[in-house]
């Protein structure tokens, strides 16, 4: 727990939400849940858990400009498979990654700007042991 205490001559303490996260952040099992959390931050390893009972995560992504989304998903758990999927604000899938196992995924799409939700998908199996993913936009 943080406390903030109150500077008599600057003001009332306030936070700001961060820019972007390198962590998902819950809940995050439905498309409609990822539009109201800070965005991943574009070239940094994000990483997410996949635990008991998870039906998925989403995960969003703000662009400024339009070009080529790339995305890739590593760092599957060993016996496990999840996939990786892109939608647009509403709700059409733009693509897909559905490798065999634990192998990386990795997905590509040309995109407006805009903001798109990324959905990391456990298509055999969940696990405590985290996965990375990482995003960047090509022009």
């Amino acid at each position: 727990v943080r406390s903030v205490v109150d500077h008599p001559t600057i003001g009332p303490a306030t936070m700001a939400p961060p820019v972007c996260v390198i962590a998902e952040v819950e809940p995050n099992d439905r498309l409609t849940d990822t539009w109201n959390h800070p965005p991943l931050c574009e070239g940094l390893p994000a990483i997410g858990i996949m635990d008991q009972g998870d039906g998925g995560d989403y995960l969003r992504v703000v662009l400024d400009r339009s070009g080529t989304l790339q995305v890739g998903l590593a760092d599957i758990p060993a016996g496990r498979d999840y996939d990786l999927l892109l939608y647009n604000y509403q709700g059409q899938s733009l693509g897909s990654s559905q490798q065999p196992g634990n192998l990386p995924e990795q997905l590509s799409a040309a995109v407006a700007a805009g903001e798109y939700a990324i959905r990391v998908y456990p298509s055999v199996g969940r696990s405590p042991q985290p996965y990375e993913l990482r995003w960047r936009l090509d022009p």
